[in-house]
């Protein structure tokens, strides 16, 4: 009885580290990355956003200032914000996800940080 519960004791510990693996959070993914640390840097200025990316069961979000995004981009500058929003959302994050690159990105000028940000 004692082996059999040794055996189930380790069994289940292998488990539980196997369930931690697989469940990584974002933050974590990212701690990994090398190429990573200045976004990583940038997230943890926001407690909300480092946060959302420590959760686990998070789904995919574009964080975007309210009213203080201005686009470059012609065929976007005279969409609303929920629209542009909507058109990176509904064509270039399932075309990242399956690896696509691109020649041009989308260019949003934010005014919060004064730099860019390229979504491709």
């Amino acid at each position: 009885m004692n082996f059999a519960y040794n055996f189930f004791s380790i069994i289940f510990i292998f488990v539980l580290i196997l369930l931690e693996r697989a469940f990584a959070s974002l933050w974590s993914e990212t701690g990994r990355m090398s190429d990573m640390q200045q976004w990583r840097l940038l997230c943890s200025r926001y407690q909300v956003a480092q946060a959302y990316m420590e959760d686990v069961n998070a789904r995919v979000t574009i964080f975007a200032p309210v009213n203080d995004v201005f686009l470059y981009n012609p065929d976007l500058r005279a969409m609303d914000q929920k629209e542009v929003l909507s058109h990176i959302v509904d064509t270039q994050v399932p075309e990242l996800s399956s690896g696509r690159r691109w020649k041009k990105q989308t260019l949003i000028r934010s005014t919060i940080n004064s730099g860019y940000v390229y979504i491709f």
